[in-house]
């Protein structure tokens, strides 16, 4: 297989492709496909894209189904463009409005004789929710070629509707690639239900009682429970027939052991707005006011018009009397996806906020993936604080949120961290470069990897794009107001 993909490859993505592509050849068992665990910002996306243009242009695969979490959604949407083969004409296919309405828009899906078509759903569209199951039945008229599970350790749990309903379409497929970033070694027992999706019989050779390796036989065979009701996982049995098992089924990339990953890497997260908020965010952008569950926005200058716009794509902006006003919380969602999968990942991740009810939001998110260990820095912290919250943060993997004009200061961060988000951000240059700063200095082992949440056509792409090129903004807004206008679009 000759292959050059648009966009150059590293070392550990071009090895990749080559192992899938062998992978995917003959009909011995788990050759159905394979699973790629390389850690977060490695490039998983474009290692998918990848196969699918290379399998297009060798094999003559057409339809390709990308099951996924929302966070992820509208990166498959938005690097089609980069990483699909120039020369392929293609359609990325995001279903949208109730299951009904995916359904319907799944049927009209007719790959033509030269055109590649990718569709792209969540995982918590595919769960069966009434006896006749209707989005599966439009999936198998759909009757993917290739499958790509993203986030694979979404569907860890065997037992799980998700889980279940994955293994169903995966079973219809050529060829089924599974991406995550969880290292392997963090539950044994999770990779049953992952590779299972690969092909089933990957657990069944040399299986000696009647019957497939069901989920119990699984846990048994090679687990060790105890604990008072005998559930608690205390170990593992059988250990080298386990691995002698997945071995030959999976790829594993951390970013300390690639060479040639640049020094920091940057990555977009689109959010799409809903319908409501779209409507808030659009009418406040052309009249600087608008009316909102009875409550008046209102930005009498260029200003506060630019400030309350980035409220907006936050979620939460005040009205005329002060009082908070939630908006969407679209952005947060994404975030809530994107953070759960590095906590799954076993990642420590810092990240940054520019508003207080941002921050509030943030921090309970953070709780729920990283309980016990997220710190909070903010205006008022006192210096003893900061350094104790630094302390411990280094201690185990955690999460970190800081105001971004609070950023100062923190050396350490780095020493077990690699991973930065920017849910939002202020228009100092300054704050900006402290922010990213913290992770990439001196001491850093690792590559960085910063997301920045970005909600479409909005004010969001206008700040950061300025932070990048140096650029004041609130000069860049009082020069021209009518800039805010050509982001709504």
């Amino acid at each position: 297989m000759k292959y050059t993909p648009p966009v150059k490859s590293f070392s550990h993505q071009r090895k990749g492709l080559i192992w899938l592509w062998q992978k995917t050849q003959g009909d011995r068992v788990g050759n159905k496909g394979g699973a790629l665990f390389w850690d977060p910002g490695t490039g998983k996306t474009k290692a998918g894209y990848d196969l699918v243009s290379a399998s297009f242009r060798h094999r003559g695969v057409k339809r390709v189904l990308v099951l996924c979490p929302i966070n992820a959604i509208q990166v498959w949407d938005a690097q089609a463009d980069l990483h699909i083969d120039p020369r392929i004409t293609f359609t990325i296919a995001v279903p949208y409005g109730s299951i009904a309405d995916k359904c319907a828009q799944i049927r009209t899906i007719n790959p033509g004789v030269s055109e590649l078509y990718v569709l792209v759903l969540n995982y918590a569209a595919i769960i069966k929710r009434d006896k006749r199951w209707e989005i599966m039945k439009a999936i198998e008229a759909y009757d993917p070629d290739i499958m790509i599970v993203d986030e694979s350790h979404h569907i860890k749990n065997a037992t799980a509707k998700q889980s279940k309903a994955t293994h169903a379409i995966c079973g219809r497929a050529d060829y089924v690639l599974l991406l995550t970033g969880t290292p392997i070694g963090k539950n044994y027992l999770d990779l049953y239900s992952q590779l299972k999706a690969i092909d089933p019989r990957i657990w069944e050779a040399g299986w000696t009682k009647t019957g497939n390796m069901s989920w119990t036989d699984f846990r048994t065979n090679y687990g060790i429970w105890g604990g008072r009701t005998g559930h608690e996982l205390k170990g593992y049995i059988n250990v080298e027939d386990l691995e002698n098992r997945y071995e030959l089924h999976i790829r594993s990339a951390r970013k300390e052991n690639i060479a040639d990953m640049p020094k920091v890497t940057d990555t977009i997260i689109p959010v799409e707005l809903d319908a409501n908020a779209r409507r808030v965010y659009s009418v406040f952008a052309k009249d600087g006011l608008v009316v909102h569950k009875r409550h008046l926005i209102e930005a009498p200058i260029p200003l506060t018009k630019l400030l309350r716009l980035q409220q907006i794509t936050g979620g939460w902006v005040h009205d005329e009397q002060g009082d908070l006003v939630e908006i969407q919380r679209n952005k947060l969602a994404i975030f809530t996806d994107l953070l759960e999968d590095l906590a799954a990942a076993g990642k420590s991740v810092v990240v940054f906020a520019r508003f207080l009810a941002e921050m509030d939001a943030i921090y309970e998110a953070a709780l729920r993936a990283y309980k016990p260990h997220v710190y909070q820095i903010r205006g008022g912290v006192t210096s003893a604080n900061r350094r104790k919250f630094v302390s411990a943060f280094q201690s185990h993997a955690g999460c970190m949120v800081i105001q971004i004009a609070s950023a100062e200061a923190l050396d350490g961060l780095q020493n077990n961290c690699s991973y930065g988000i920017f849910y939002s951000s202020d228009y100092s240059l300054i704050h900006w470069n402290q922010a990213r700063g913290r992770l990439d200095r001196v001491g850093q082992r690792e590559p960085v990897t910063f997301y920045h949440l970005q909600v479409k056509a909005s004010v969001d792409s206008l700040i950061r794009e300025a932070l990048e090129g140096k650029k004041d903004i609130e000069r860049l807004v009082m020069d021209n107001p009518q800039v805010l206008l050509g982001l709504n679009q």
